[in-house]
């Protein structure tokens, strides 16, 4: 149950640096278990884009926000 917890928080965290109408998915990589895969998609255009990386990097705030803008980039018209 405690995971369960932990990953919605974590969902949560991670969506908040996105507009509300991107979907976001967040996954372990097959390859790598500390790496994750982050995979967000524009509702509106269709696109998706993709960031694999650590864990760490996605939890660190400096690097999220990064990482996000990056996505928005690629996402946005």
């Amino acid at each position: 149950m405690r995971y369960e917890v932990e990953q919605l928080r974590l969902h949560a965290y991670v969506q908040a640096f996105f507009p509300s109408d991107f979907e976001v998915s967040l996954r372990r990589s097959l390859h790598d278990p500390d790496d994750r895969v982050l995979i967000v998609r524009n509702h509106i255009t269709g696109k998706t884009a993709s960031y694999k990386g650590s864990a760490l990097s996605i939890l660190d705030i400096c690097s999220m926000g990064s990482i996000a803008a990056s996505i928005r980039g690629e996402l946005c018209p």
